[in-house]
């Protein structure tokens, strides 16, 4: 597949991330018989953030074309790595203290701890916070190998053509006739 192809492809994965981010990545059931339902872009703000930045930076190296396009898109998927990875620890069963807020405002108790104990029975996450995160770290591995295979690509084409250059000047230099000789050891301030 092409850069552009995979770039795409990644392009409509993204978008899929961004529609499942929306949607409520977890469910959480009171004491008091309510049932909160919270999105994944609520409880991880800076998930928004990263995507708008990685579609910025597709942007960017489909426009650029250029070896630091191919840096940028590879910047921009390491940065949503790191977003994603306090939710991937939330979903690996790291204790969810990310719902303490939404639960605080729905109960009035702060503390996580306390609202284990006190009004939460149970706290699971969604189908569709399991895709998003899946989706998420494809697009990352696809933009990362899409801007490693760029990358070298571009830097092969540049050595390749520094080097047609050299050749091509030195045949020049080489053609030189007599008479062009001559009119350089005239005009040479140097000579003996």
């Amino acid at each position: 597949m092409t850069s552009k192809r995979l770039l795409y492809t990644s392009l409509i994965l993204l978008a899929g991330v961004a529609v499942f981010a929306i949607q409520p990545w977890f469910k959480v059931e009171l004491i008091a018989g309510d049932v909160l339902f919270i999105e994944g872009l609520a409880a991880f703000p800076t998930l928004g953030a990263s995507l708008l930045v990685d579609a910025l930076a597709a942007a960017l190296f489909l426009y650029l074309k250029s070896r630091w396009g191919a840096v940028f898109l590879a910047g921009a998927s390491i940065a949503l790595i790191f977003s994603l990875a306090q939710a991937s620890a939330v979903f690996l069963g790291s204790h969810a203290a990310v719902l303490e807020p939404f639960i605080a405002k729905s109960t009035g108790i702060a503390s996580w701890a306390s609202q284990l104990v006190e009004v939460v029975i149970s706290h699971q996450t969604t189908f569709s916070a399991l895709v998003a995160v899946i989706l998420a770290f494809t697009v990352s591995l696809l933009q990362l190998y899409t801007g490693a295979t760029t990358f070298r690509r571009l830097t092969m084409q540049a050595k390749k053509g520094s080097s047609a250059t050299r050749i091509q000047v030195d045949l020049s230099i080489s053609n030189a006739t007599e008479e062009d000789h001559s009119l350089w050891q005239e005009t040479n301030p140097n000579r003996n």
